[in-house]
């Protein structure tokens, strides 16, 4: 590495410790140097787990690549929260330098010791799953101009998180330096990926359909407005019962399940579902999915504790960006019983 190409990274590793004041992302800053260093050398002979978080711009969505001295070919891969396995290269200047990899084994890129959150090999979480039965249901809210119109949905079988995937679960994947708020959709996407690396399993989002036909109570569906009940209070933290502002989760469980035995499908906080964001069709669907349209944001369902009650109900939907996140947001897991060939219909109005 050159003086110019040495001096650059240090300067993007400088402007990065404010980046990360800001962002509240858990990349190492100045102050933790020191520790770093003693933490990597322990590990400099062999091979170990990095996370890493890229920021963006909060405006314009453009990656802040300063805040990680990397090259470029591994910046245009940090978009979201991910995990990287790594190997000492060699000494240039006064850094140290590793060499990383997906966890496959493709190789990305150099990277500084002063720049990565060193943590454990991953562990995979165990969900509580709770089988659901496929069938038909009427889906949507004709009352809503965003839920409408309402229109028959066929669902196959699948199984879905009892809870919402909580930060402990989130931890066991990344590490406890990794960031557990401000999840995005990509973030949770990689999350899924390495989980069913190491469970050798599909698990993946609910479709919205599916989301919906759980929140309802699935065949066992008593037709509540919310999961659950017609008492929000029962069901769902909200603004009226919750004064969070949006700071964590509650606790998963504490509120009464819904038919199908799932719990906090309303309230607590907003679900990320699979699908792009679309208007509804009017003919009939079999396992629809939005589709996957990289430029449109995601839906997102159930609302969360810092809403008010008709952001819980089971027909309310919204949108977000797919690769920011607020503290307000979370997810659960579906596991795909449908072999990966199935058919699934597309809405792609």
């Amino acid at each position: 590495m050159d003086t110019r190409v040495y001096l650059l990274s240090l300067l993007f590793f400088i402007i990065g410790n404010v980046c990360d004041s800001y962002s509240q992302t858990r990349i190492v800053s100045s102050s933790q140097k020191t520790k770093t260093s003693q933490n990597n050398s322990k590990v400099a002979s062999g091979r170990f787990y990095v996370s890493l978080r890229m920021i963006t711009d909060e405006k314009t969505r453009i990656p802040i690549y300063s805040s990680i001295g990397v090259e470029n070919k591994l910046s245009r891969v940090l978009t979201s929260q991910n995990l990287f396995r790594a190997e000492k290269a060699n000494t240039k200047g006064s850094q140290m330098w590793y060499k990383l990899y997906t966890l496959d084994g493709n190789y990305l890129g150099y990277i500084s010791n002063l720049n990565f959150n060193q943590c454990p090999a991953p562990v995979a979480p165990v969900f509580e799953m709770v089988k659901v039965e496929g069938g038909t249901f009427m889906m949507g809210d004709n009352s809503d101009p965003s839920s409408s119109p309402v229109h028959e949905v066929t669902v196959s079988d699948f199984e879905i998180c009892k809870f919402e995937v909580t930060p402990y679960q989130w931890i066991q994947v990344f590490g406890k330096k990794s960031n557990t708020r401000n999840i995005s959709w990509e973030d949770v996407q990689n999350f899924i990926k390495i989980v069913n690396h190491l469970t050798k399993k599909n698990y993946r989002l609910p479709t919205e359909a599916e989301w919906e036909y759980a929140a309802k109570g699935g065949k066992y569906s008593k037709g509540f407005k919310y999961s659950g009940s017609n008492n929000v209070g029962d069901v769902a933290w909200y603004n009226k019962n919750t004064d969070l502002q949006g700071t964590k989760m509650m606790k998963p469980g504490l509120k009464m399940p819904n038919e199908l035995g799932l719990f906090d499908m309303s309230g607590n906080l907003w679900e990320y579902c699979q699908d792009s964001y679309n208007y509804y069709p009017e003919d009939s669907q079999v396992n629809p999915i939005g589709k996957n349209n990289k430029t449109k944001n995601i839906v997102i369902r159930g609302g969360g504790a810092v809403d008010d009650a008709d952001c819980c109900l089971v027909t309310t939907r919204k949108s977000e960006f797919r690769d920011y996140g607020t503290m307000t947001m979370g997810f659960r897991l579906v596991l795909d019983s449908r072999p990966k060939n199935g058919t699934v219909s597309k809405r792609n109005k």
